[in-house]
Formats: structure tokens, sequence, C-alpha cells
């Protein structure tokens, strides 16, 4: 079934670390003309790609990049899942990795009230730290370009588009993310322990 205007979409970035599981989760709306649902998984897969893609030197290549799920919210059907178009894993230095748990945080603040996003970021190499936890001006300049292309928004087919924001299910509600907040120290994703993943 086609993609429509105003559909809300769960993408999933899967990524793993062995046998790991990192997963990023995002939810987009659309705007714009139907779309088949090829036209909207590429868009999508191009977008996270080229977000992705800014932070591909802080990560070791112990950091596989597998697929990309899309489910249609609004329609409760599944749009597609493939492999990332290009990225296979990290290409950092060869430097360690900090603990799988540990993870540079992006904020993402919307224009409805106690409605935030969050995104922790996959683990980075411990050379992305300049101390005590504090990340480097070449991560956190990374990660702000990241951000960047997140909040650039996703080109469907030449026609449509979607941006990312914060769903909400008990108020069916979708929040725009309007800016980025790059967070200098690390922070703790605690349900990505080493044998749980996520």
């Amino acid at each position: 079934m086609p993609v429509t205007d105003d559909d809300v979409l769960r993408v999933t970035a899967k990524m793993s670390l062995g046998v790991n599981d990192v997963q990023n989760v995002y939810h987009v709306q659309v705007a714009g003309d139907p779309e088949t649902q090829s036209a909207v998984w590429d868009g999508i897969a191009a977008w996270l790609e080229d977000a992705y893609t800014e932070i591909l030197d802080c990560s070791t290549g112990a950091l596989d990049y597998d697929t990309i799920e899309v489910f249609n919210i609004t329609k409760d059907e599944p749009v597609d899942e493939d492999a990332w178009p290009t990225l296979t894993d990290g290409t950092g230095s060869g430097g360690a990795q900090v603990a799988n748990q540990v993870s540079g945080l992006i904020k993402f603040p919307t224009l409805t009230a106690r409605s935030q996003g969050r995104k922790y970021l996959p683990p980075f190499m411990t050379t992305m730290f300049s101390g005590e936890g504090v990340l480097t001006t070449a991560a956190q300049t990374a990660m702000a370009a990241f951000a960047a292309e997140i909040l650039s928004g996703i080109a469907i087919d030449g026609s449509s588009s979607a941006f990312a924001g914060n769903w909400s299910d008990l108020y069916s509600r979708f929040a725009t993310w309007v800016a980025a907040i790059v967070d200098d120290v690390s922070k703790t994703q605690r349900r990505r322990v080493r044998g749980v993943g996520s």
C-alpha cells in the first residue's frame, strides 16, 4: 500500500557489536503525494547513510551496519527492511572502544511541552574522549554534523518529504524536532550492556 500524507513511520537503524544489537529508533512523518514503499525506504536509507557517515570515523570496525527497517504506524504495516545502501562498519583508526553502554547523546527539542527527542549514538573509540568522559572537539563536531543531517529531513522521490520527531501513542501526536543539543559529556545507555544489546 502506498505511503501517504501524514503517515507516521517507525524507522529502526540496526547495527551490531559482535552478538550484541545496537539500534537507534526514529519516528518520521511524511508530507506530500502518495509514494511507493520502495521510494520511501530509499529516501529514508539515504538520509540515515548521510547522518551516520558523519560519525563513521568515531567508531571502530567492530561496529557493523546491518539493516534499516521501516514500519508504517498509521497503516499498521511494514514498509521494508533491507541492508544499508553502502555502510558496512565503522572506519575508526583502530583505537580501543569504550564500553558498549557508554554513548554520545544528542537531544532534539520540539515545540511541544515535555516532548524532547534523545538519540544515544553507537559506542565511540576511547580516542574520542579527552578524559573523565568529556568528548573531544572532533567527536562533538562529528555529532553536530550528524544532528544537522537528521534535522535536514528526508527527500522522497523528489516530490515528497519527511521529518523526524517524537510520536506519542497516548496522544496520537507527532512533535517535529526543531533543533539539536550535542552533549559534551558521555552518557550511559543502560540497556546496551554486553550480552544484552539495544
